[in-house]
Parts: structure tokens; sequence; C-alpha cells
């Protein structure tokens, strides 16, 4: 008879917990590039500035539009590298 609980049956060793958020994390920076990309602010950005990417782009010839794109491009590749290290990391244990 099995005796382990639902959360030990799910979880295992702890390699699909671990896949799973790497899945997350690629999912979450390929969500911030490619809003980056259609030129698109979060909400709380536009609730922090009072202004959207348009009216923003306005003030000293989008540079600081830009710059806010390309910073959440980085971001997002950064994102998607630790996720894709949390899947290897599931894929390759270090036991072996």
């Amino acid at each position: 008879m099995d005796n382990r609980t639902l959360w030990k049956g799910f979880s295992g060793d702890g390699r699909p917990l671990l896949l799973f958020t790497g899945i997350i994390l690629v999912l979450a920076g390929l969500f911030v590039i490619v809003q980056s990309i259609t030129g698109h602010f979060l909400p709380q950005d536009v609730a922090y500035l009072g202004l959207d990417a348009q009216q923003l782009s306005a003030f000293n010839n989008g540079t600081i539009t830009n710059f806010m794109f390309h910073d959440r491009v980085s971001f997002g590749g950064s994102i998607i590298a630790v996720g894709l290290l949390y899947a290897w990391a599931c894929r390759i244990p270090a036991e072996e």
C-alpha cells in the first residue's frame, strides 16, 4: 500500500515543482518582452506616472520611453534565463 500523502505524490522529489516554476518564469519573461515590443506600459506604470507610453514619449524625443522598454526587455530576458536554468536543474539534478 502506498502511504504517500497527496502532496508527496504530486511533488515527488521536488523536480516537478521546480520545472513548473521554471515554466512560469519563462512565460513571465515572454510576457514582459511582448508587452515591451507592443509599446504598452503596465497599469501600475500608468497609475504612477500619470501618463501612458504615447504621452511620455512626447518628452525628450522618446528617450525615456525607449529606455523603459529596453530595460523591460533585458529584465524579461533575465527572467527567461533563470527559468531555463530551473528547467535544466530538473533535467540534470546535482546528485548525478
